[in-house]
Protein backbone atom coordinates (compact mmCIF):
# COMPACT_ATOMS: atom_id res chain seq x y z
CA UNK A 1 0.00 0.00 0.00
CA UNK A 2 1.69 3.32 -1.03
CA UNK A 3 2.11 6.03 1.66
CA UNK A 4 2.26 10.05 0.98
CA UNK A 5 -0.55 9.99 -0.91
CA UNK A 6 -2.85 13.71 -1.62
CA UNK A 7 -5.89 13.21 0.46
CA UNK A 8 -7.42 16.79 -0.36
CA UNK A 9 -6.38 20.01 -1.85
CA UNK A 10 -7.32 23.38 -1.74
CA UNK A 11 -9.98 23.00 -4.84
CA UNK A 12 -12.20 21.13 -2.14
CA UNK A 13 -11.67 17.55 -3.76
CA UNK A 14 -11.59 14.67 -1.99
CA UNK A 15 -8.98 11.93 -3.03
CA UNK A 16 -9.18 7.77 -1.32
CA UNK A 17 -7.27 5.05 -3.05
CA UNK A 18 -7.46 1.20 -3.10
CA UNK A 19 -4.33 -0.57 -2.11
CA UNK A 20 -3.26 -0.72 -5.64
CA UNK A 21 -3.47 3.51 -5.69
CA UNK A 22 -6.37 3.90 -8.13
CA UNK A 23 -8.60 6.63 -6.67
CA UNK A 24 -12.29 4.54 -5.59
CA UNK A 25 -13.75 8.00 -4.62
CA UNK A 26 -18.01 8.26 -5.85
CA UNK A 27 -17.88 8.53 -10.05
CA UNK A 28 -14.81 6.53 -10.08
CA UNK A 29 -14.69 2.52 -11.40
CA UNK A 30 -11.18 0.81 -12.03
CA UNK A 31 -10.93 -2.56 -13.85
CA UNK A 32 -8.41 -5.06 -15.14
CA UNK A 33 -4.68 -3.77 -14.48
CA UNK A 34 -5.08 -0.69 -13.01
CA UNK A 35 -7.37 0.59 -16.16
CA UNK A 36 -9.44 3.46 -15.08
CA UNK A 37 -13.08 2.49 -16.55
CA UNK A 38 -15.08 5.99 -15.51
CA UNK A 39 -14.40 8.84 -13.66
CA UNK A 40 -17.93 9.74 -13.63
CA UNK A 41 -17.13 12.12 -16.43
CA UNK A 42 -15.68 9.88 -19.01
CA UNK A 43 -15.60 6.58 -19.80
CA UNK A 44 -12.68 5.02 -21.29
CA UNK A 45 -11.29 2.25 -23.24
CA UNK A 46 -8.20 0.73 -24.22
CA UNK A 47 -6.07 -0.91 -26.97
CA UNK A 48 -3.82 -4.47 -25.86
CA UNK A 49 -0.61 -2.53 -24.88
CA UNK A 50 -2.91 -0.11 -22.51
CA UNK A 51 -2.78 2.89 -24.23
CA UNK A 52 -6.06 4.73 -24.01
CA UNK A 53 -7.92 4.19 -26.91
CA UNK A 54 -11.25 6.39 -26.42
CA UNK A 55 -12.95 8.40 -23.55
CA UNK A 56 -17.13 8.95 -24.16
CA UNK A 57 -18.46 11.97 -21.61
CA UNK A 58 -21.39 10.14 -20.11
CA UNK A 59 -23.00 13.45 -20.00
CA UNK A 60 -24.01 14.71 -24.32
CA UNK A 61 -21.74 11.57 -25.72
CA UNK A 62 -18.45 13.79 -26.83
CA UNK A 63 -16.16 11.30 -28.58
CA UNK A 64 -11.83 11.41 -28.27
CA UNK A 65 -10.01 8.48 -29.99
CA UNK A 66 -6.47 8.15 -29.97
CA UNK A 67 -3.92 6.73 -31.83
CA UNK A 68 -0.36 5.19 -30.92
CA UNK A 69 3.39 4.32 -32.21
CA UNK A 70 5.43 1.09 -31.74
CA UNK A 71 6.31 3.05 -28.65
CA UNK A 72 3.01 4.01 -27.54
CA UNK A 73 3.47 7.83 -28.03
CA UNK A 74 0.27 9.46 -28.98
CA UNK A 75 0.47 10.43 -33.00
CA UNK A 76 -3.12 11.26 -33.24
CA UNK A 77 -6.66 12.36 -31.44
CA UNK A 78 -10.19 12.52 -33.17
CA UNK A 79 -12.60 14.60 -31.13
CA UNK A 80 -16.14 14.06 -32.47
CA UNK A 81 -19.55 14.67 -31.27
CA UNK A 82 -20.31 11.08 -30.59
CA UNK A 83 -18.30 8.15 -31.57
CA UNK A 84 -20.27 7.74 -35.40
CA UNK A 85 -20.55 11.84 -35.39
CA UNK A 86 -19.41 14.89 -36.59
CA UNK A 87 -15.48 15.41 -36.65
CA UNK A 88 -14.49 18.55 -34.57
CA UNK A 89 -11.00 18.25 -34.66
CA UNK A 90 -8.66 15.82 -36.22
CA UNK A 91 -5.01 15.96 -34.29
CA UNK A 92 -1.36 14.59 -35.50
CA UNK A 93 1.36 14.68 -33.39
CA UNK A 94 4.82 13.80 -34.75
CA UNK A 95 8.25 13.01 -32.68
CA UNK A 96 11.84 12.93 -33.44
CA UNK A 97 14.21 10.13 -32.37
CA UNK A 98 14.81 11.34 -29.04
CA UNK A 99 11.09 11.27 -28.19
CA UNK A 100 10.36 15.12 -28.45
CA UNK A 101 7.33 15.82 -29.83
CA UNK A 102 8.25 18.45 -33.06
CA UNK A 103 5.17 19.33 -34.53
CA UNK A 104 1.28 18.90 -34.44
CA UNK A 105 -1.20 19.76 -36.71
CA UNK A 106 -4.66 20.56 -35.74
CA UNK A 107 -7.31 20.69 -38.99
CA UNK A 108 -4.29 20.78 -41.05
CA UNK A 109 -2.59 23.53 -39.41
CA UNK A 110 0.44 22.85 -38.49
CA UNK A 111 2.94 23.42 -35.15
CA UNK A 112 6.28 23.28 -35.06
CA UNK A 113 8.24 22.80 -31.83
CA UNK A 114 12.15 23.52 -30.88
CA UNK A 115 14.02 22.10 -28.31
CA UNK A 116 17.61 22.58 -26.22
CA UNK A 117 19.86 20.22 -24.52
CA UNK A 118 20.20 21.83 -21.29
CA UNK A 119 21.96 21.18 -17.79
CA UNK A 120 19.51 20.69 -14.95
CA UNK A 121 21.56 21.73 -11.99
CA UNK A 122 24.89 22.96 -10.89
CA UNK A 123 26.79 20.39 -10.04
CA UNK A 124 25.03 17.99 -12.37
CA UNK A 125 25.02 16.66 -15.70
CA UNK A 126 21.83 16.05 -16.89
CA UNK A 127 21.27 16.38 -20.50
CA UNK A 128 17.24 17.32 -20.73
CA UNK A 129 15.58 18.18 -23.75
CA UNK A 130 13.92 21.68 -23.11
CA UNK A 131 11.50 23.60 -25.07
CA UNK A 132 13.36 26.26 -26.74
CA UNK A 133 10.58 27.35 -28.93
CA UNK A 134 7.17 27.53 -30.75
CA UNK A 135 7.21 27.82 -34.94
CA UNK A 136 4.54 28.26 -37.21
CA UNK A 137 4.35 25.20 -40.28
CA UNK A 138 6.26 27.45 -42.30
CA UNK A 139 8.83 27.73 -39.79
CA UNK A 140 8.80 31.26 -38.04
CA UNK A 141 9.24 31.66 -34.42
CA UNK A 142 5.69 32.54 -32.70
CA UNK A 143 7.09 31.58 -29.37
CA UNK A 144 10.71 31.71 -27.82
CA UNK A 145 11.21 29.79 -23.77
CA UNK A 146 14.12 31.06 -21.91
CA UNK A 147 15.49 27.42 -19.38
CA UNK A 148 17.41 27.60 -16.66
CA UNK A 149 18.37 24.51 -15.16
CA UNK A 150 15.48 22.38 -15.73
CA UNK A 151 12.76 25.62 -15.13
CA UNK A 152 11.35 26.90 -18.09
CA UNK A 153 11.53 30.94 -16.44
CA UNK A 154 10.49 33.19 -19.30
CA UNK A 155 8.71 33.17 -22.79
CA UNK A 156 8.77 35.49 -25.28
CA UNK A 157 6.23 36.16 -28.48
CA UNK A 158 8.44 38.59 -30.34
CA UNK A 159 6.34 41.76 -28.85
CA UNK A 160 6.07 41.00 -25.63
CA UNK A 161 8.13 38.73 -22.43
CA UNK A 162 7.54 37.45 -19.54
CA UNK A 163 8.41 35.91 -16.45
CA UNK A 164 7.57 33.09 -15.68
CA UNK A 165 7.89 32.57 -11.37
CA UNK A 166 7.77 28.82 -10.17
CA UNK A 167 6.63 26.65 -6.89
CA UNK A 168 9.14 24.26 -5.36
CA UNK A 169 7.79 21.68 -7.93
CA UNK A 170 8.36 23.56 -10.93
CA UNK A 171 4.54 24.83 -11.04
CA UNK A 172 4.13 28.55 -12.64
CA UNK A 173 2.58 30.14 -10.34
CA UNK A 174 2.69 34.28 -11.16
CA UNK A 175 4.02 36.06 -14.03
CA UNK A 176 5.45 39.45 -14.73
CA UNK A 177 6.03 41.18 -17.75
CA UNK A 178 9.43 42.02 -19.06
CA UNK A 179 9.49 44.91 -16.74
CA UNK A 180 8.53 42.92 -13.41
CA UNK A 181 5.14 44.23 -12.89
CA UNK A 182 2.52 41.44 -12.12
CA UNK A 183 0.45 40.83 -14.92
CA UNK A 184 -1.03 36.81 -14.34
CA UNK A 185 -1.77 34.26 -11.92
CA UNK A 186 -2.19 30.43 -12.26
CA UNK A 187 -3.84 27.99 -9.14
CA UNK A 188 -3.84 24.46 -9.80
CA UNK A 189 -5.61 21.37 -8.14
CA UNK A 190 -3.37 18.78 -6.41
CA UNK A 191 -2.90 16.86 -9.42
CA UNK A 192 -2.52 19.96 -11.95
CA UNK A 193 -6.04 20.65 -12.95
CA UNK A 194 -6.28 24.56 -13.89
CA UNK A 195 -8.41 25.60 -10.87
CA UNK A 196 -8.16 29.56 -11.74
CA UNK A 197 -6.10 31.11 -14.42
CA UNK A 198 -6.16 35.02 -14.93
CA UNK A 199 -5.16 35.27 -18.15
CA UNK A 200 -4.25 32.43 -20.52
CA UNK A 201 -2.80 34.68 -22.96
CA UNK A 202 0.01 35.80 -20.26
CA UNK A 203 0.76 32.27 -18.41
CA UNK A 204 1.01 30.22 -21.84
CA UNK A 205 1.62 26.55 -22.20
CA UNK A 206 4.25 25.96 -19.60
CA UNK A 207 2.35 25.39 -16.62
CA UNK A 208 2.17 22.34 -13.93
CA UNK A 209 5.36 21.10 -13.26
CA UNK A 210 6.84 22.51 -16.34
CA UNK A 211 5.32 20.24 -18.43
CA UNK A 212 3.37 21.46 -21.68
CA UNK A 213 -0.01 21.87 -21.65
CA UNK A 214 -2.07 21.19 -24.64
CA UNK A 215 -5.21 22.68 -23.99
CA UNK A 216 -7.43 21.39 -26.70
CA UNK A 217 -6.28 18.25 -25.63
CA UNK A 218 -6.96 19.53 -22.22
CA UNK A 219 -3.50 16.89 -21.33
CA UNK A 220 0.27 17.91 -20.43
CA UNK A 221 2.92 16.34 -22.52
CA UNK A 222 5.54 14.84 -20.32
CA UNK A 223 7.96 13.43 -22.99
CA UNK A 224 7.79 9.67 -23.19
CA UNK A 225 3.71 10.05 -22.40
CA UNK A 226 1.09 12.42 -21.85
CA UNK A 227 -0.25 13.41 -18.49
CA UNK A 228 -4.42 13.67 -17.56
CA UNK A 229 -4.40 16.37 -14.41
CA UNK A 230 -8.50 15.12 -14.40
CA UNK A 231 -7.87 11.68 -13.70
CA UNK A 232 -4.15 11.82 -12.31
CA UNK A 233 -3.18 8.94 -14.63
CA UNK A 234 -0.96 8.59 -17.80
CA UNK A 235 -2.72 7.89 -21.35
CA UNK A 236 -0.50 4.65 -21.38
CA UNK A 237 1.67 2.45 -19.00
CA UNK A 238 5.23 3.28 -17.88
CA UNK A 239 7.20 1.18 -20.52
CA UNK A 240 9.96 0.79 -17.64
CA UNK A 241 7.69 -1.86 -16.47
CA UNK A 242 5.76 -2.53 -12.69
CA UNK A 243 9.44 -1.95 -10.95
CA UNK A 244 9.04 1.00 -8.97
CA UNK A 245 5.37 1.33 -9.02
CA UNK A 246 3.18 -2.05 -9.49
CA UNK A 247 0.38 0.54 -10.19
CA UNK A 248 2.14 1.86 -14.36
CA UNK A 249 -0.61 4.16 -14.66
CA UNK A 250 -0.47 6.66 -11.68
CA UNK A 251 1.21 10.37 -11.41
CA UNK A 252 4.11 10.00 -9.53
CA UNK A 253 2.57 7.42 -6.86
CA UNK A 254 -0.27 9.78 -6.09
CA UNK A 255 2.32 12.01 -4.16
CA UNK A 256 1.49 14.72 -6.31
CA UNK A 257 2.26 17.89 -4.20
CA UNK A 258 5.60 16.13 -3.29
CA UNK A 259 6.74 14.51 -6.94
CA UNK A 260 7.57 15.43 -10.21
CA UNK A 261 7.93 13.81 -13.41
CA UNK A 262 9.17 15.92 -16.45
CA UNK A 263 10.02 13.07 -18.54
CA UNK A 264 7.01 10.64 -18.05
CA UNK A 265 9.05 7.86 -17.22
CA UNK A 266 10.01 8.05 -13.53
CA UNK A 267 6.86 7.48 -11.33
CA UNK A 268 8.85 8.14 -7.99
CA UNK A 269 11.42 10.95 -8.96
CA UNK A 270 11.28 12.13 -5.06
CA UNK A 271 13.26 8.71 -4.49
CA UNK A 272 16.75 10.30 -4.70
CA UNK A 273 15.79 12.07 -1.58
CA UNK A 274 13.90 10.08 0.06
CA UNK A 275 17.14 7.78 -0.14
CA UNK A 276 19.27 10.21 0.62
CA UNK A 277 17.71 10.77 4.13
CA UNK A 278 17.18 6.92 4.77
CA UNK A 279 20.96 6.68 4.12
CA UNK A 280 22.38 9.84 6.05
CA UNK A 281 22.62 9.27 9.89
CA UNK A 282 24.84 8.80 12.66
CA UNK A 283 26.32 5.99 11.23
CA UNK A 284 27.97 8.92 8.28
CA UNK A 285 26.94 10.57 5.17
CA UNK A 286 25.47 9.67 1.84
CA UNK A 287 25.99 11.93 -0.88
CA UNK A 288 24.19 12.26 -4.25
CA UNK A 289 27.27 13.52 -6.40
CA UNK A 290 26.63 13.64 -10.00
CA UNK A 291 23.52 12.10 -12.31
CA UNK A 292 23.17 12.18 -15.53
CA UNK A 293 20.52 10.97 -18.84
CA UNK A 294 21.73 9.95 -22.15
CA UNK A 295 21.22 12.22 -25.31
CA UNK A 296 17.41 10.05 -25.47
CA UNK A 297 16.56 11.34 -21.81
CA UNK A 298 16.16 7.77 -20.48
CA UNK A 299 19.49 7.12 -18.66
CA UNK A 300 20.10 7.72 -14.85
CA UNK A 301 23.35 7.55 -13.95
CA UNK A 302 23.62 8.39 -10.57
CA UNK A 303 27.56 8.29 -8.64
CA UNK A 304 26.98 8.00 -4.86
CA UNK A 305 29.73 8.47 -2.01
CA UNK A 306 29.14 7.08 1.65
CA UNK A 307 31.70 8.61 4.47
CA UNK A 308 32.06 6.78 7.34
CA UNK A 309 32.14 8.68 10.80
CA UNK A 310 34.57 6.19 11.80
CA UNK A 311 37.01 5.07 9.18
CA UNK A 312 37.30 1.55 10.41
CA UNK A 313 33.48 0.96 10.26
CA UNK A 314 32.56 -1.77 7.51
CA UNK A 315 29.34 -0.22 5.12
CA UNK A 316 26.46 -2.13 5.32
CA UNK A 317 24.16 -2.46 2.14
CA UNK A 318 22.65 1.08 1.93
CA UNK A 319 20.71 0.37 -1.25
CA UNK A 320 21.49 -0.26 -5.29
CA UNK A 321 20.67 0.78 -8.50
CA UNK A 322 18.46 -1.55 -10.47
CA UNK A 323 18.72 -1.63 -14.22
CA UNK A 324 15.74 -1.99 -16.58
CA UNK A 325 16.13 -2.26 -20.23
CA UNK A 326 13.97 -0.93 -23.00
CA UNK A 327 13.42 -3.66 -26.01
CA UNK A 328 17.31 -2.64 -26.96
CA UNK A 329 16.63 0.40 -28.77
CA UNK A 330 16.16 3.08 -25.85
CA UNK A 331 19.29 1.94 -23.82
CA UNK A 332 19.00 1.90 -20.10
CA UNK A 333 17.87 3.45 -17.21
CA UNK A 334 18.47 3.34 -13.40
CA UNK A 335 15.87 3.86 -10.81
CA UNK A 336 16.50 2.96 -6.68
CA UNK A 337 15.67 0.12 -5.73
CA UNK A 338 16.32 -0.89 -1.88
Amino acid sequence: MATSQVTSDSAGGGYAYDLNGNRNIAGYSTGPANRLATDGTWIYTYDFEGNVASKTRISDGRYWSYGYDHRNQMTSAVEKTSASGTVVHAISLYYDVYGNAVAKDVDGTLTRYAFEITDTRPGYTTSVHALWAELSGAGAVTTRYLTVGDSTVARSDGTNAFWLLSDRLGSVRDITNGSGTFVGQVEYTAFGGLLYESNSAVSGNVLFTGGYFDRLLGLYGMHWRWYDPQSGQWTSEDQSGIDPDANMRRYVGNSATNGVDRNGLDPNSTDLKEFEKDYKGTNGTFTLSKMAFSNNGRMLKVHITFTPNDPKAKLEKIGFIQVIRFMGEFGEVYKWAK
